[in-house]
């Protein structure tokens, strides 16, 4: 483990993997979870969710000894705001529609984003 910057360069203990996986588990069980929580208000959904995500990230960083990094207020702000919109928008998606066509959705607008705003704005990304 580097001292400096306390990111783990050990790759034999297969530590990437782990999270790798964590982070497909978790996407993947993004949709059946928005489809079980249909019936709460998505506002609640996530307040609880941030809520333990701000716990657990504090608690990492105090076990870790990791200072949280000093980001201006209004970019915070930024980002807040636009993840919280997106994950209410997409909980309360789950009220109006099937749940398949809510789930493709949420995992085919990024590859969109970058199909579109290559075609329509010349952008050349992946040349």
């Amino acid at each position: 483990m580097e001292k400096r910057t306390g990111i783990r360069t050990d790759t034999s203990t297969g530590f990437g993997t782990g999270i790798g996986l964590l982070a497909i588990l978790s996407w993947g069980a993004l949709g059946i979870l928005g489809k079980m929580s249909e019936a709460i208000s998505p506002w609640f959904v996530l307040a609880v969710s941030f809520g333990v995500a701000a716990v657990l990230g504090a608690g990492i960083c105090v076990s870790t000894g990791r200072r949280f990094r000093s980001i201006s207020g209004g970019r915070i702000l930024l980002f807040a705001a636009l993840l919280t919109g997106y994950h209410a928008l997409y909980l309360t998606a789950f009220r109006f529609g099937p749940a398949l066509h809510i789930t493709l959705l949420n995992y085919l607008w990024p590859g969109f984003l970058i199909l579109f705003g290559n075609l329509f704005f010349k952008l050349g990304s992946g040349r």
